[in-house]
């Protein structure tokens, strides 16, 4: 049977390529005029922080045609969700073949399109660790709805995909980043072994005992660090993202990140779970790849001024 698997690998990566230069293509597209209708109410919605509500009443009656448009138009969170909402499709026909299941794996083959889509289409590489749990996801049929869950950040025992580790002062952190107290009582982080001490402005030792944080991460620049604290939690919730200058510790700018709850999730169970997040700098960029027990998501940033560019979410 080894024949058979390296044609399934084949398959796969060929799977991935083909979304990939689907996305490449679809960066020289001229949008339509009913899609630059759709952008506008999409960065209204931004505003108004109903940016789910939108995608849901989108897509809810949006033709096959329309949302295959959409993944080749100029907006990156509009593609990408569109080309999700293509995976979702593919779901109700595999699942009406068998009426007596109630969860399904989604298609290692779509996951595969949408993740060459994916880094086609930022130009950028995909964290594996959050490649390898979005290619978990399954999809659960409650009454007459199919919903993408994750069902915990587990790792099936691939301890080398968990991004995360326990740090010296307790803080869950990227295993790259190294935390501790320093001599003045701040936080000093080691990222690769480039260190930074964190300005006691934005987090000090006594916030870390009380644990009032439970997570760091970050990314260092030559000029500035890029940090976050993610909420861990049930429906983990949206936070802070600062960029500090590393001359003097100055505030560059401060943004909202959504996290995964902007994308309405809450399907109970504990109250502390693992909520994962990889900073990455791209093209002036600043991107967030991010997930918890329920759904994963990628939000874009200015670098500049940390102005919202996209979010995505695995929203059902």
């Amino acid at each position: 049977m080894g024949w058979l698997k390296s044609l399934d690998c084949r398959v796969f990566f060929s799977v991935v390529l083909i979304g990939l230069w689907t996305a490449q293509q679809a960066c020289h597209a001229k949008d339509d005029d009913w899609v630059d209708q759709l952008k506008v109410r999409l960065q209204a919605a931004k505003k108004d922080g109903d940016v789910d509500v939108f995608y849901r009443e989108y897509f809810s009656t949006a033709s096959d045609t329309h949302v295959e448009v959409l993944t080749t138009c100029s907006d990156d969170g509009l593609a990408l969700q569109a080309s999700w909402e293509q995976l979702l499709r593919s779901v109700p026909h595999l699942l009406a073949k068998r009426p007596e299941t109630k969860k399904l794996k989604l298609s290692r083959i779509q996951l595969a399109r949408f993740l060459g889509f994916t880094n086609g289409r930022l130009k950028v590489n995909i964290p594996t660790w959050w490649d390898a749990q979005l290619s978990q996801m399954t999809a659960i049929k409650v009454n007459t709805r199919v919903t993408p869950y994750i069902f915990g950040l587990s790792f099936n025992g691939n301890e080398e995909h968990n991004p995360y580790h326990t740090t010296g002062i307790g803080l869950d952190a990227p295993k790259e980043i190294e935390i501790v107290f320093g001599s003045k009582n701040q936080l000093e982080l080691s990222v690769d072994g480039d260190l930074f001490e964190v300005p006691s402005w934005l987090i000090d030792k006594d916030r870390v005992q009380n644990r009032e944080v439970e997570s760091i991460t970050a990314l260092l620049t030559d000029q500035y660090c890029y940090l976050a604290m993610p909420e861990y939690g049930n429906g983990s919730g949206s936070y802070t993202m600062w960029c500090v200058r590393r001359t003097d510790g100055s505030k560059m700018w401060s943004t909202e990140v959504g996290g995964p709850s902007w994308g309405g999730y809450t399907i109970g169970g504990p109250t502390r779970v693992p909520h994962h997040v990889t900073i990455v700098l791209n093209r002036g960029s600043v991107l967030l790849f991010g997930g918890d027990m329920d759904s994963m998501y990628i939000e874009a940033f200015a670098a500049e001024d940390g102005k919202l560019q996209f979010r995505f979410c695995t929203l059902d």
